[in-house]
């Protein structure tokens, strides 16, 4: 994409994708992925937003995929900033735990990634989960309600995927884990 146009140079040779697949570093990031939290479209690199690239793909019937990471939120970022009270954490970490158990905090992030969804034209979600949130729901929850924050998310994640799925009928979800590592088994 130059000037946020969609390049169908491609098309003109005969190649056409079937998904049209944007990963981690749409937001504002300074080039840095990993710096999540701030769910907007990066102006500086999208002065239009992600519509131009939506309507492309519509154009040439190819999915817009689009990548997201909502569980987890890095030191600074905006829900960090303003929502600090729906986030979990452990020690000094620069990441956080996003609380999809928390209905308030749900529902804030089920608006703004829908608003992204439509205002984009996204068929595709992909959602990613990169850190172990183990020790997070560990160190947050009491003695006699070992596993009860742990639940709580796992409920909320599905209830979220609904209702992303509700506003937004035939939205596929695509869900990974970091590659599929997982580190904590004991």
């Amino acid at each position: 994409f130059r000037e946020n146009k969609f390049s169908p140079s491609y098309l003109r040779k005969g190649m056409k994708p079937d998904v049209w697949w944007i990963d981690a570093g749409w937001y504002p990031c300074d080039y840095n992925w990993p710096r999540i939290g701030t769910w907007k479209v990066d102006e500086a690199r999208f002065p239009r937003g992600l519509a131009p690239i939506g309507e492309a793909c519509k154009e040439n019937d190819i999915d817009f995929r689009l990548w997201f990471e909502p569980a987890r939120v890095r030191k600074g970022e905006e829900i960090d900033r303003e929502h600090p009270e729906w986030l979990l954490s452990v020690g000094e970490s620069d990441n956080k735990l996003f609380d999809l158990g928390n209905p308030e905090a749900r529902a804030w992030i089920s608006d703004r990634v829908d608003s992204i969804i439509k205002a984009s034209g996204v068929k595709i979600y992909r959602q990613d989960f990169n850190f172990d949130p183990l020790s997070v729901w560990k160190e947050n929850e009491a003695p006699d309600r070992v596993g009860f924050l742990e639940n709580r998310h796992a409920m909320g994640y599905l209830a979220y995927w609904d209702e992303l799925v509700l506003r937004n009928p035939g939205l596929i979800i695509d869900s990974c884990a970091s590659g599929g590592r997982r580190n904590d088994l004991e």
